[in-house]
């Protein structure tokens, strides 16, 4: 009899079914659609990542997904149209001034950690053992050591944590109104973020001409900005 038909089963949410993200060297995942959801929310993923639904022959921009391309923060501009101003470019004197509110900022975070690691030491112990003498003898090598690196540590994890960040830039950047976005217009992720630290590196063995670029490139790039194809804009996100 018809009544004794089953009604038809309706399809999975997409938010329920598997999917694929295509990573540089292999497919990552499967990961179900509310995954893919918190990935898009994280900036982890966005409008151009490649994704494929289990069991799909090919892959589809993230963006041409409609259930997820609702979740896309409002495209930016990519670089052709930015050459015609839609995009402002941040340029070489604000990007300084940036600069030397970070190292400001870092000073701070420095002094603060500095302190924090000094009271765990005396606490320990441990400085009472090496306290230089009255002469001014130097604290021995080890300890400055010590010093030197997590200062070294702390400048990565600013630089990393704030670029990929919510904000896609340190504070000095996001006092002044600016944000990191890559060439194709895709947020800036942790590993970037250490690349283009890294590039800063080159920029001072150009004698700091890496850094001068800024002032006469036509997209306002830095040595490391084209090495690593990101540019620094106006705006916040």
């Amino acid at each position: 009899m018809a009544s004794d038909i089953p009604p038809p089963i309706p399809p999975k949410h997409p938010f329920e079914t598997n999917w694929y993200v295509q990573g540089p060297a292999q497919a990552d995942g499967p990961f179900t659609g509310y995954v893919l959801k918190d990935m898009i929310a994280k900036r982890e993923i966005g409008a151009e990542t490649h994704v494929a639904e289990v069991g799909a022959t090919e892959w589809q921009r993230l963006a041409d997904v409609p259930v997820f391309a609702a979740l896309l923060p409002p495209a930016l501009p990519d670089a052709g149209v930015a050459a015609i101003g839609d995009v402002q470019y941040a340029g070489f004197w604000v990007r300084l001034l940036a600069y030397i509110i970070d190292v400001i900022v870092l000073e701070l975070f420095s002094l603060a950690i500095g302190a924090v690691l000094g009271i765990v030491l005396a606490l320990a112990g441990v400085l009472g053992k090496v306290q230089p003498p009255a002469g001014g003898a130097p604290l021995p090598h080890s300890f400055v050591a010590l010093f030197w690196i997590v200062g070294f540590a702390l400048t990565i994890g600013y630089n990393v944590y704030f670029n990929a960040g919510t904000w896609q830039a340190t504070p000095g950047k996001r006092l002044l109104g600016l944000h990191i976005i890559t060439v194709t217009g895709e947020p800036v992720g942790p590993w970037l973020a250490f690349g283009r630290w890294l590039a800063y590196i080159l920029d001072g063995l150009t004698l700091y001409v890496g850094f001068m670029m800024i002032g006469w490139t036509r997209e306002k790039t830095g040595l490391h900005d084209i090495i690593c194809g990101t540019r620094v804009v106006h705006g916040k996100l």
